[in-house]
């Protein structure tokens, strides 16, 4: 127990400290605390106390890492979660301050202190919109492990994380503490690569968290990660890509762990406003060799020797003595006394800036610069030295090799201040740095998804569409009966066949519990129904559709597919390639794919004269997608051959999902009773599929080679647009009129002329129509459209 005598003592020093507070002796203070500390390490009521000096004189950041350093003490301590909450809320941090308020409540030792809580929190509770109950359960925990002085860079990401996770940062000062918050927390962040993550890493508890580390650029030239056990690392996030390259280099790591997120700007906190050419150079940062203090001096001299009123302002400190002596050499030397003024760090850098013109760079090799950054955010332009990585960081308009180039940068050049700073909030904005850890964040989260959902075995529903198939229905059931996947339930949906199908399936049935049919009393005449039927009456949790003379063309289809959609829970659809079989099997070629954007499916089924390139009957769904957007099977009675191009746009429009998997997935059994040759089908349905993107989608996604925002008035944008449409048409009017169309296979078709004739007309009709609206609309296209009209004219007549 302690002595009474060592109680008094304590207490007496406490005073003391307190009355120096009250007469602002901060220094003696300052000084008194750090002495009773390094001898009483375990006194809660003294970190109070002097947080609340440090509050009084503005010094936030020092006071939040005394504060944590206490808490780390105690981490129940009333008063510390109290100041901590008080903290957050002056700094608008809603969530966070919420979250300690809480704490500090459910650490309350008296009525009182509880009572002092519940009236901050009715207080906050209009403005977090969020419950007790709510803000106490469900929030993963996130550790932020960092070293004293070493968070300058967490702040914002703290903050904006707190809204969906619980988050604590934590200034390690020994290692136990990290075993001990680690324990705590579902997600460790070690903020710098150096000896908390090599320390880290090795724990046994490391393999039962979640750990991302975060490598800046100085610790790539060291030994230290070479020390981590990379293997219980999930996440190392590299600022820039040349940095990245060193690490790859030096390291044994799985590259697939990597990512680049690059550091944020707070964008907000510097000031912009439009600015023009001037005098003022601005140089942020430490003077060290790194820096280029040579570089420095010979670009200020360069300028002076143009125009005498340029004048370079350092805004940083001397890293030792030895370049303060070569600076106040060269600087006598070369006479520039009047043209370079030192200031040393300054507190607020965005108000010293704003008189400044131009912001520089002289180093050697950087990360971001993010002083520059910052200077750009206000509409200052910069000049970067081409250090290593510059022009994978920055537009190369903003870098020089020499000299020269520089002073051409700042007296010639143009200057553009909203280009600057749109540069940084595109690229590297706050918003932008978060945007990119959610998404790591949210792969955590997926993968735990993804082990649950297969372990789960959802179940799949395979929907086989047949009319009179009987000699290729049998292949098709058994490549599904044959999958490794164990959870399918088999719906056959017979279109009236007459071919004995149906007593085949019934024998299925009997034979296989999870076999099941749909019969039609009258044949619909076409798949669209039952197709419409299989989403309707589905039970699984994901649907494939097959036709009965496919079949699936491996074992384990349904489980690669599962893979790809349990390990991205946002997909909609994965689907694959399809391997063409002739009538007995053989393989003949390959449908291949590729993975197109939502603009480029939709641009290239506008340019192939409404040919799909993504199939829609080739994969597999997660059925959440037709019923949170109330869909099905779209029929368009003009549209016979391509029914699955037109409802993959449908799908488009509403925010379809999908992914490409470049494997051989079903194989299509070619033969005589496939729709490909019927050539008046595939002219009303290339015009369904061509005006359904016409009437949806903007014409600067299929025109996209058109400067549309050049075309000044609406009338001739419009017109323009008809015009191109028209053009469109009468193209494959010409290549299906001249009968060049051939089937896929390249086998020839025997049609006539007067026949061709008639199946192309509603392509001529389309470009009448196209060719009327846009003279309507402008003139400018009226030698072209007589043209054309003219041909038309010469097949069909008037």
């Amino acid at each position: 127990m302690m002595s009474d005598e060592i109680k008094d003592m304590r207490a007496q020093i406490k005073n003391n400290i307190v009355q120096l507070i009250d007469k602002k002796e901060y220094g003696k203070a300052d000084q008194l605390f750090n002495q009773y500390i390094a001898i009483v390490q375990d006194d809660c009521e003294i970190y109070g106390v002097q947080a609340t000096s440090l509050l009084t004189r503005d010094m936030i950041d020092d006071a939040k890492r005394l504060i944590e350093t206490g808490l780390f003490v105690d981490k129940n301590n009333f008063d510390l979660l109290y100041q901590l909450g008080y903290i957050y809320e002056m700094e608008k941090s809603q969530e966070l301050s919420w979250q300690f308020y809480l704490k500090a409540k459910d650490a309350a030792s008296n009525h009182m202190q509880k009572k002092l809580v519940e009236k901050v929190l009715r207080r906050l509770q209009p403005i977090t919109e969020i419950s007790i109950d709510k803000n106490a359960v469900n929030k993963r925990k996130i550790a932020f492990f960092v070293k004293t002085g070493m968070d300058s860079f967490l702040g914002n990401i703290v903050v904006g994380l707190s809204s969906d996770y619980e988050v604590k940062k934590v200034v390690v000062t020994n290692f136990k503490q990290i075993e001990i918050e680690m324990l705590e927390a579902d997600i460790c962040w070690f903020e710098w690569c150096d000896e908390l993550i090599i320390f880290a890493s090795k724990l046994l508890l490391a393999k039962e968290r979640k750990i991302i580390c975060r490598l800046h650029s100085y610790e790539a030239f060291t030994d230290l990660p070479q020390q981590v056990d990379w293997n219980t690392v999930n996440t190392l996030i590299c600022d820039v890509a040349h940095i990245r390259d060193v690490v790859i280099k030096n390291i044994d790591i799985d590259q697939n762990k990597i990512v680049l997120i690059p550091v944020g700007v707070d964008t907000e906190q510097f000031v912009f406003r439009e600015r023009k050419r001037g005098f003022n150079i601005a140089y942020i940062g430490y003077i060290n060799y790194k820096k280029g203090p040579m570089l420095l001096i010979h670009f200020i001299h360069a300028l002076v020797q143009k125009d005498p009123r340029y004048k370079l302002h350092i805004c940083g400190e001397f890293q030792d003595q030895r370049y303060i002596l070569y600076f106040q050499q060269m600087i006598r030397e070369m006479k520039l006394e009047n043209n370079i003024s030192y200031t040393g760090r300054v507190k607020d850098v965005n108000e010293w800036l704003e008189d400044k013109d131009y912001i520089l760079s002289t180093s050697l090799l950087e990360g971001q610069h993010l002083t520059v950054m910052e200077g750009m955010c206000k509409g200052i332009k910069p000049i970067i030295h081409n250090f290593v990585g510059a022009k994978q960081v920055y537009n190369e308009q903003y870098v020089w090799n020499t000299l020269d180039e520089a002073v051409k940068m700042v007296r010639t050049a143009s200057y553009k201040s909203e280009e600057y700073r749109k540069y940084i909030v595109d690229n590297y904005s706050n918003s932008r740095q978060l945007e990119r850890i959610n998404g790591v964040l949210r792969s955590f989260e997926e993968e735990k998804k993804s082990r649950d959902f297969l372990i789960s075995q959802p179940l799949v529903t395979v929907a086989i569409t047949n009319y009179n198939y009987k000699q290729h229905l049998k292949r098709a059931i058994q490549s599904v009966l044959d999958q490794t996947y164990d959870n399918i339930e088999i719906m056959i949906i017979d279109d009236c066949s007459t071919d004995g199908s149906i007593e085949l399936i019934q024998k299925y049935e009997q034979k296989y519990p999870n076999v099941r049919s749909i019969v039609h009393k009258k044949n619909s005449g076409s798949a669209v129904l039952s197709i419409q039927e299989s989403i309707q009456q589905a039970c699984g949790e994901f649907l494939l559709y097959l036709s009965a003379d496919d079949y699936l063309a491996n074992p384990k289809v349904i489980n690669e597919f599962l893979q790809e959609l349990s390990s991205n829970l946002e997909l909609d659809y994965v689907f694959g390639n399809l391997q063409i079989v002739n009538e007995v099997e053989e393989p003949t070629g390959v449908w291949t794919y590729q993975q197109y954007n939502i603009n480029e499916v939709v641009k290239n089924t506008f340019v192939r004269g409404g040919s799909g390139v993504l199939p829609v009957t080739a994969g597999l769904y997660r059925m959440s997608f037709y019923r949170k957007n109330n869909l099905s099977w779209y029929d368009d009675k003009e549209n016979r051959v391509a029914g699955d191009t037109l409802n993959s746009l449908i799908y488009i429009k509403n925010g379809f999902k999908y992914k490409y998997l470049d494997k051989n997935m079903i194989c299509y059994r070619h033969h005589a009773k496939n729709m490909t040759y019927d050539i008046r089908s595939r002219v009303k349905s290339i015009i369904s599929v061509l005006e359904y993107i016409i009437a949806n989608f903007s014409e600067e996604i299929y025109f996209d080679e058109i400067p549309w925002k050049e075309l000044k008035g609406n009338s001739y944008r419009q017109a323009t647009k008809l015009y191109l449409i028209t053009v469109h048409y009468m193209n494959l009017f010409r290549y299906y009129n001249t009968n060049e169309f051939k089937p896929w296979d390249g086998s020839s078709i025997s049609v006539s002329d007067e026949e061709i004739k008639s199946y192309t007309e509603p392509l001529a009709l389309k470009v009448k129509e196209y060719l009327d609206a846009s003279l309507k609309t402008d003139s400018r296209y009226l030698t072209e459209i007589q043209s054309m009209k003219m041909e038309i004219e010469k097949i069909f007549g008037k």
